[in-house]
């Protein structure tokens, strides 16, 4: 009970962080609870070992307040026959903490940060249309040929002016969108930059076989 009662407020607690993912994603309750589930296993990883500590101090004070140790004894009740349930328990804390640890928290980890990342991926991606110019924010616009799904692009023409003094335009055959810890990025490949000196005037073309372009503040 202990147990239950602590992780589901620590739990609750955690998943208020999850409410971005609705508000900002657009998502619904359903995906914000999948991935408020995603994160009790982290959770109990943490609280099992002190929830069965707790638990088993308290039943030993109650115990000896109550004066049943005394009982137990006088009854010929061992030490070891005393201590053999606290153990048992603790044993089975023990593995369960150890599957958490290695098993369970770490795939559902990866889970969330994959689930996270396609939510992101896709909703970068839905601001993209096809033969169509964009322009989501100040001082950056982009062109696709075509759009295809899972966050693919072919025929790419980019126009970063975001740095005044470095405008750049980007032009790639193909592209994929990646989410990473900095956010979405527009992988650009086979295709170039050009950038205008200001003082000469000249265009420089600089040929790339994969460029990133981060896009994170197509979510603001």
């Amino acid at each position: 009970m202990i147990l239950i009662v602590i992780t589901s407020i620590v739990w609750m607690t955690q998943s208020l962080q999850r409410i971005e993912i609705i508000v900002k994603f657009g998502q619904g309750l359903g995906v914000f609870m999948y991935l408020s589930l995603l994160i009790i296993p982290s959770l109990l990883a943490i609280i099992i070992p002190f929830a069965l500590f707790g638990a088993a101090v308290f039943a030993l004070h109650r115990l000896h307040t109550d004066s049943e140790i005394a009982v137990m004894f006088a009854a010929g009740v061992s030490r070891w026959r005393l201590a053999a349930p606290i153990l048992l328990i603790t044993l089975f804390g023990a593995l369960a903490t150890l599957y958490v640890n290695t098993d369970l928290m770490p795939r559902s980890y990866r889970i969330l940060k994959q689930t996270v990342a396609d939510i992101r991926a896709d909703f970068a991606s839905s601001v993209i249309r096809s033969g169509e110019f964009m322009t989501y924010i100040d001082g950056f616009t982009i062109y696709v040929d075509e759009a295809r799904p899972g966050g693919q692009f072919v025929g790419l023409l980019v126009n970063d002016y975001r740095n005044k003094d470095d405008p750049k335009t980007y032009m790639a055959q193909k592209a994929v969108l990646r989410d990473t810890g900095a956010g979405p990025m527009l992988i650009l490949k086979d295709g170039n930059i050009q950038r205008t000196d200001k003082e000469t005037g000249v265009v420089d073309f600089i040929r790339f076989g994969e460029l990133a372009v981060n896009i994170s503040s197509f979510q603001n």
